[in-house]
């Protein structure tokens, strides 16, 4: 519920078609890279890259949706979607004492109809922080509430456990 240290390294690849009782014939390719870094006592430094990708006819609602509580922390999740999804984020976590802790985030990504058309100069950032209290102390659970600010956006988020 709460990593210090370590990597996380997920692919998923999911096929959709009707002969396994879909309406559309799609794939999503899913790329998912974590790591965390222990910079101290109660301080993390928490790295995120993610893809994702959907390839053939793949309906609007399951195209890849940037923003959310968990990715892109200030805007609203699908605002933009499109068939290519690449994001990363950095985020400091520290425990102050007690109960009480807090962390400051930052993030780039954007959607495209496929990994060539992504443009440098089009990419969307978020930032923000937030407010950690420790819910449950054997298992290391939090109860946040994050505040992200993104372009011309902003989304306050409540939740159990880390974004990511």
């Amino acid at each position: 519920f709460y990593p210090t240290h370590g990597d996380l390294h997920e692919l998923k690849m999911v096929v959709y078609t009707p002969s396994l009782g879909s309406d559309f014939t799609y794939w999503t390719l899913t790329h998912n890279d974590r790591r965390y870094i222990t910079v101290g006592k109660n301080k993390v430094l928490a790295i995120q890259g993610y893809v994702d990708m959907a390839i053939g006819d793949a309906p609007f609602d399951r195209l890849p949706a940037l923003g959310g509580q968990n990715m892109m922390r200030g805007y609203f999740e699908g605002r933009y979607r499109d068939a290519a999804y690449l994001m990363g984020q950095v985020e400091y976590r520290q425990f102050l004492g007690g109960r009480w802790g807090y962390v400051v985030f930052a993030a780039v990504g954007d959607v495209a109809g496929d990994l060539t058309k992504f443009r440098a100069g089009e990419f969307k950032f978020a930032a923000g922080g937030g407010i950690r209290f420790l819910f449950n102390k054997e298992e290391n659970v939090n109860i946040r509430v994050d505040f992200g600010v993104g372009r011309n956006t902003s989304g306050v988020y409540f939740g159990m456990e880390e974004a990511f």
